[in-house]
């Protein structure tokens, strides 16, 4: 027993002493690089400009194995062909039960960042097909004050919005060097605003012929999916345009991605818009521009 008490006697002071050392903070000895042929600036304007037409963004949250997803894919290019050259769109493929899992040896459509602006936006998880106008918020069926909704709502959503002016105007402009995509995005306030915004630029891809279960149940397998999210360029909550909105304030970003050599370069696209971030989630204004 006196050897113990003597072990523990000895231990104990060693084992304090041990952990009182001071640990410093983990470095990174190889950080990122900040890329800075980028542009990142903001500056006021001379120059006003007159306002663009406002834009509608519908984000159709969607599976290969969601049955009734065809709809509203349907919905869409029936409210693009009702309101020509207003209504831009995408198609988000992502982990939701068996609804988004691909079938075998077919292509995953599946994103990150689509997970993660699911979960960002408000409404009835679990369920599919849903989707956001412009992520207004309106009375879902149960007295929630929600982003996403089903399609058979879309229509008076998209009329809500279409009476809507926007204090921002965007212009999109860009370059391809082998694979690598340079894509430069310019905000221009004609209004000031006090809300906290942030810009979010999404590249999309049409006409890709895959697998798809219909209404029907059975799979098609030369369904046409349009729109589809392939990639986020900025954070997947937006980055934030870090400076007072006034009249004729000027934003200037530039970024770039390296293009997936699966993907059909003349099928794809750029859709840039401007967003509030905080309490809401509201597209101010979105404009879209093909890669080639």
């Amino acid at each position: 027993m006196k050897n113990i008490r003597l072990f523990f006697t000895v231990l104990f002071p060693a084992l304090l002493i041990s952990s009182c050392e001071e640990v410093g903070p983990i470095i990174n000895m190889t950080p990122s690089k900040v890329d800075t042929s980028l542009i990142d600036t903001t500056y006021i304007s001379p120059i006003s400009e007159v306002p663009q037409t406002k834009m509608i963004l519908i984000e159709d949250f969607t599976g290969v194995r969601c049955p009734n997803c065809p709809n509203a894919a349907q919905k869409i290019e029936d409210l693009q062909a009702s309101n020509p050259d207003r209504i831009l769109a995408t198609a988000i493929h992502f982990d939701i039960a068996i609804f988004g899992t691909p079938f075998p040896g077919r292509n995953d459509f599946r994103t990150k960042a689509g997970l993660s602006i699911y979960n960002m936006l408000s409404g009835a998880k679990g369920q599919l097909p849903i989707g956001a106008v412009n992520r207004s918020k309106h009375i879902d069926g149960f007295g929630n004050f929600v982003v996403l909704q089903p399609y058979s709502t879309w229509a008076s959503y998209v009329n809500d919005e279409m009476s809507k002016n926007t204090p921002v105007n965007i212009d999109i402009s860009g370059s391809l060097i082998d694979s690598i995509y340079k894509i430069k995005v310019k905000l221009h306030y004609t209004q000031a605003t006090t809300d906290t915004q942030a810009l979010t630029i999404y590249l999309i891809e049409d006409n890709i012929i895959d697998w798809q279960i219909l209404p029907s149940t059975i799979i098609d397998s030369q369904y046409v999916h349009k729109h589809i999210l392939r990639a986020v360029l900025t954070n997947f909550n937006g980055d934030d345009l870090n400076a007072s909105i006034v009249l004729n304030r000027v934003f200037e970003k530039e970024y770039k991605i390296k293009l997936n050599p699966k993907w059909v370069k003349s099928n794809c696209s750029f859709i840039a818009f401007v967003h509030k971030k905080g309490y809401s989630f509201d597209i101010i204004q979105a404009q879209q521009k093909s890669l080639l």
